[in-house]
């Protein structure tokens, strides 16, 4: 176990491991599936543009084992884009988070982004929650159906969408 800095912060993590992390993403890198990676204080970012997160995370998956999602959130910036951001965890013991891109579409309309479950199906309730709250429709989900919001929702109201209007109260499910 070593101490590592990056721009003046404590990082611990193992340093082959970290090493092993550094050569994979710098690959990723050079072959233009990231547009950049972060080593934070307990993690490490990886931005990527969408549909290049699969092959990202299949490609995590290849080299470390027991990957798994611990958690995706969702963020809109309220300007140009929604991220959707894949918290992984596995056996290399350093929480990565793959930050997707996708453009922001106007009021209403769904943006589209590949589904994840495909490599890591324990994204399965995660992206659910994220289509009901963002309106971002995960391409191929095995069970695109809802998960929060209740059936009588209207169809193209977002409410975690920066642009969403509350226009009156909604009627409870009983």
């Amino acid at each position: 176990m070593s101490t590592n800095t990056n721009e003046g912060k404590q990082m611990v993590f193992s340093s082959d491991v970290m090493n092993e992390l550094k050569s994979l993403l710098e690959e990723l890198k050079s072959s233009n599936k990231i547009t950049n990676y972060e080593f934070c204080e307990q993690w490490v970012d990886i931005y990527v543009q969408s549909p290049t997160h699969l092959e990202v995370v299949r490609f995590l998956k290849e080299h470390f084992t027991h990957l798994h999602t611990s958690t995706v959130t969702g963020y809109d910036d309220g300007k140009e884009h929604f991220s959707v951001i894949y918290n992984l965890l596995g056996d290399f013991k350093i929480p990565i988070n793959v930050i997707v891109s996708i453009p922001r579409l106007p009021p209403g309309e769904k943006a589209e982004l590949p589904t994840l479950t495909t490599v890591l199906p324990s994204a399965n309730v995660y992206e659910r929650e994220i289509t009901d709250l963002f309106g971002i429709e995960f391409k191929g989900h095995p069970h695109p159906y809802r998960l929060i919001l209740p059936d009588n929702w209207p169809e193209n109201e977002f409410p975690l969408r920066k642009d969403y209007q509350i226009k009156s109260p909604r009627p409870r499910d009983t």
